[in-house]
């Protein structure tokens, strides 16, 4: 299971909201040709000059399309020169959505900078219109005139905005796959490894949300590994339920199946794992504490943030 890693940071909410209105999205020249974007921009209520990086913004959006979108997504920019083109967050996938049918989805866009003026991109893609337009001349890129004059309706019913602020001293868990968050690389807690070795995991702390299906793994992350290769299935940490704001504290083994290709200071690393409604978790006071368990005795390992 490869590894895709976020750093981020969260938490402390204030709400803005847009009024319900339709929007349309044109075709987008600018997108690599042949270009199957659509897409449209709007100025937003967000005081984003008070915003720092790594603050998160929850933006809840719903409506319905007149046509399909594909690869729906959101971002916040401003456009200021010299670039007129300023992202203030990332982009955030919202998903396929079809022609007629109303969508709801909350997406968290974390923030890159704070900048004044603030407008909501909204950008998907829909290769069969984009194939319907004009033929006839070209466009200002000289990319012929494909998806000229088409474009896509949106009725937004909801644009609701939720700022979670930065907090340094927490532990971050960021959506990786299937919904699941996971930490960045935990390593330098072990000094080695034998296979057949069990290790005693044992985790705690304070979540801001709540999570569960909790699990452990131990990972080779050195390039000679190809960055990803598991030393030890991944370990349940049996019927662990995080409730927001609540301390927990749950413990479980693993067995060590494999070698690390080398002994590089990313070769031991633990990766921390949890189900969430929330992309971002932040953990605070998070402990991971190893008792490694070798023939000659047992060797207590403590991680602390």
């Amino acid at each position: 299971m490869k590894k895709r890693l976020l750093f981020l940071s969260s938490l402390l909410i204030c709400g803005f909201a847009t009024l319900a209105q339709n929007v349309t999205m044109d075709w987008n020249r600018y997108a690599p040709f042949p270009s199957e974007y659509y897409q449209t921009m709007f100025p937003i209520d967000l005081e984003s000059e008070k915003l720092q990086e790594n603050d998160v913004i929850s933006v809840h959006i719903s409506g319905v399309p007149d046509h399909d979108i594909d690869e729906f997504q959101i971002a916040i920019i401003n456009e200021d020169a010299p670039t007129y083109w300023n992202e203030i967050t990332g982009f955030g996938l919202v998903g396929d959505i079809k022609a007629g049918v109303s969508f709801e989805k909350t997406v968290e866009l974390v923030v890159k900078k704070g900048l004044a003026r603030p407008k909501l991109v909204l950008s998907g893609k829909n290769a069969e219109l984009s194939a319907t337009g004009s033929l006839v001349g070209s466009d200002i890129l000289g990319q012929g005139g494909n998806g000229l004059g088409t474009s896509i309706s949106l009725a937004l019913s909801k644009c609701e905005f939720s700022l979670r602020t930065y907090n340094a001293s927490a532990t971050m868990l960021v959506e990786n796959w299937d919904g699941k968050n996971q930490t960045s690389a935990i390593q330098n807690k072990i000094s080695n490894v034998s296979v057949g070795d069990v290790l005693q995991v044992t985790i705690s702390g304070k979540s801001d949300v709540d999570a569960k299906d909790l699990q452990v793994v131990l990972v080779d992350g050195t390039p000679q590994a190809n960055y990803w290769k598991e030393l030890s299935a991944w370990a349940d940490f049996t019927n662990a339920t995080i409730t927001a704001n609540t301390d927990f504290s749950f413990t479980t083994t693993l067995q060590i199946t494999a070698l690390p290709t080398n002994k590089d200071v990313a070769a031991l690393q633990f990766y921390v794992v949890a189900a969430s409604d929330s992309s971002i978790m932040q953990i605070e006071n998070f402990n991971l504490s190893i008792t490694l368990m070798k023939p000659s005795g047992a060797e207590k390992i403590e991680y602390k943030k």
